[in-house]
């Protein structure tokens, strides 16, 4: 060979993959979850994240100080579960 080194025969050793174990609040592995189920996980994520916002920022319309919206979005992200 020209200029280069020459490849000695042997094994090939690479990482290992990096693994990450997601699980849902009740121990589920996530990857086996199907796209709905990631859909609404997602959502409902989503939903509490958008929620805590109006609710900490005030956001009106306000009934007794709390974000009616705010309220709203927490209430239905429980219900969704």
């Amino acid at each position: 060979m020209r200029g280069g080194r020459q490849i000695r025969p042997g094994r090939l050793t690479q990482r290992p993959p990096l693994c990450l174990r997601l699980r849902t609040a009740d121990g589920q592995a996530i990857s086996s979850l199907n796209a709905a189920e990631r859909f609404r996980l997602a959502l409902n994520a989503s939903l509490f994240l958008g929620s805590s916002l109006l609710w900490s920022m005030e956001v009106p319309p306000l009934l007794f100080g709390v974000s009616v919206f705010g309220a709203a979005g927490y209430g239905l992200a429980l219900f969704l579960g």
